[in-house]
């Protein structure tokens, strides 16, 4: 993302992730009342399990038509860890705050 320009980023959001925001909200809305107004047990589990299929869709398309150099490739990607409570779990607020500090440079 760090190389990526501004107006691409710009053009992703728009057309990428917000579309994609919008139809998986939508689906959720839509099947939880959907499933409100299911009178049986058993049309709820149908009911659940179609949606699971339609929220999962894209998913099973993207592996299916993908090519196995490309899902080779993603295998070997490193999961990109946002955030480790570890170590701050075992901190002092001050030492966090002294931390953060040092790291935005500030004094």
């Amino acid at each position: 993302v760090a190389g990526i320009p501004r107006h691409w980023k710009i053009f992703y959001c728009l057309f990428l992730l917000l579309p994609k925001a919008l139809l998986w909200y939508l689906c959720c809305r839509i099947g939880v009342e959907f499933l409100m107004e299911t009178s049986t047990i058993a049309d709820v589990i149908v009911n659940a399990v179609a949606m699971t299929f339609i929220l999962n869709i894209d998913e099973m398309i993207c592996s299916t038509l993908m090519s196995q150099t490309t899902r080779s490739m993603l295998s070997r990607c490193e999961e990109f860890v946002l955030y480790d409570v570890t170590t701050e779990g075992r901190m002092t607020d001050q030492e966090i705050m002294l931390e953060f500090c040092e790291k935005q440079k500030w004094k």
